[in-house]
Order: C-alpha cells, then structure tokens, then sequence
C-alpha cells in the first residue's frame, strides 16, 4: 500500500497483481472518526 498525495483528494493505492483498488485518503480518516464515535465497534 501506498499513499498518492498529487491526486486530489489524496488516495490510497493497493496493488496486488495486477489488481490495483485505490481508496481516498480522507475516507479512510472520516471511517476512523465514526468507529471512535461508535465506541470503536459496530454490528
């Protein structure tokens, strides 16, 4: 995994293969602050 900064917004890269998914940044922070608001766990 690796972080792409020039893109905007900023994304994540996962290559595997050939296979390359790619996850916006801040998507992964705004995640991270709901789970903690969730009490770090959801059904």
């Amino acid at each position: 995994m690796s972080r792409d900064e020039p893109t905007e917004p900023p994304s994540i890269v996962c290559q595997v293969g050939s296979t390359k998914p790619t996850y916006q940044a801040p998507a992964i922070a705004e995640l991270h602050a709901w789970l903690i608001e969730q009490g770090d766990w959801v059904e």
